[in-house]
């Protein structure tokens, strides 16, 4: 079953100055000149003024703590919090290269640094997690654990703050991930910006590379490609006009295990987001781009919108106490409330694989 996803960070805040207000200290007014008698009553005391601070909330208070890491993290990364610590949340911040679209308009990652509170409650770097590939992002489970893994192993990870050390268990915890919660990042571009305007930051290799987030057409993100790297035009869905370029395209055969894809849109083109394999060639039919491994089939075409890409299909294969168990989800149509479970077993599956493995490869132009 695809498992449930929850956005983890409650977008990009600016802080708040949570400084109380002091007491008045304005200057004590001069005393008038006497005139009369000296009264024996005495002056009634002014009135005590209370101030309050505000004390900020949990989440405020990790956004406060954090503020120089997110700040200072490269542009194209993404941050988000997660629960894995008792008294305070611990922030990762994932590389723009590990993330990636999760189908229904939020970001997962496979893999970031941690960071959160160490034994001298100042906030420390716990280390680096990575999994691999886009089928099992990183997820938070019960007991502040925090899960990465592939399509052979799924590790846990905690937070040791009394010796500020990353605890990891290794292991084959799918059945334990099941149950997690996908992690939602969000853009470090975005980070600080409170009038709910995005400041967008690259979104792909091209437009880092070339520091440019808008192009005029297709033939001005070609022009930024460096030798090595390819283009090709592919149908998506329904738009027979998408480009798909590639930062690393095999020499010999001329393919390439994962694309980011630009659309048309309002006569500039539009980043959509990535298709992914993992060790194998991209592949492409009918306006389906085919993805995965051997253990993992996966299908993408575009939103409903067409301006994203979507997953049509993920299929699995995972060995959990001695036992092959498959899963999943398919789409007939690029609707998010349509999914049906994949409750197929081996022959179903490799059939599926067999499928996809006679669909032509996506032969990309490589650019000299």
């Amino acid at each position: 079953m695809k498992k449930r996803l929850v956005l983890l960070v409650a977008g990009a805040l600016a802080l708040s100055a949570f400084a109380g207000c002091g007491a008045n200290n304005q200057p004590a007014a001069t005393p008038a000149t006497e005139t009369k008698e000296e009264t024996t009553e005495a002056a009634a005391p002014a009135a005590e003024t209370e101030t309050e601070t505000e004390k900020p909330s949990a989440f405020e208070a990790d956004l406060e703590s954090y503020e120089a890491l997110i700040a200072s993290a490269p542009v194209d990364a993404y941050y988000a919090f997660a629960d894995l610590a008792e008294m305070s949340d611990a922030l990762i911040i994932a590389p723009g290269e590990l993330t990636f679209d999760n189908g229904d308009g939020t970001m997962a990652a496979t893999g970031g640094w941690v960071y959160g509170l160490g034994p001298d409650g100042n906030i420390m770097e716990y280390g680096y997690v990575e999994g691999g590939g886009t089928a099992t992002p990183l997820a938070v489970g019960e007991g502040y654990v925090l899960f990465y893994g592939g399509r052979d192993y799924m590790n846990k990870v905690t937070l040791d703050t009394e010796a500020g050390a990353l605890n990891t268990d290794e292991g084959e915890y799918f059945d334990d991930y099941e149950n997690a919660i996908t992690i939602a990042f969000m853009p470090v571009a975005t980070w600080g910006n409170s009038d709910g305007e995005e400041a967008m930051g690259p979104s792909d290799f091209v437009q880092e590379q070339s520091g440019k987030l808008e192009f005029t057409d297709y033939d001005e993100i070609i022009s930024f490609l460096k030798p090595g790297q390819g283009y090709v035009i592919l149908q998506v869905g329904d738009d027979d006009n998408v480009l798909a370029v590639a930062e690393e395209v095999n020499k010999d055969d001329k393919t390439a295990t994962s694309a980011s894809c630009y659309v048309m849109k309002d006569g500039k083109p539009v980043e959509v987001g990535y298709v992914i394999a993992n060790g194998i060639p991209l592949r492409a039919k009918d306006g389906i781009v085919y993805g995965g491994d051997k253990d993992n089939y996966e299908s993408n075409f575009l939103n409903p919108t067409g301006d994203g890409i979507m997953a049509k299909a993920y299929i699995y294969k995972a060995d959990a106490d001695g036992k092959t168990e498959y899963g999943g989800f398919m789409r007939e149509t690029n609707s998010f409330d349509q999914d049906q479970d994949f409750t197929g077993g081996e022959e179903e599956f490799n059939a599926l694989i067999k499928e996809r493995d006679s669909m032509p490869v996506i032969e990309f132009t490589i650019v000299e």
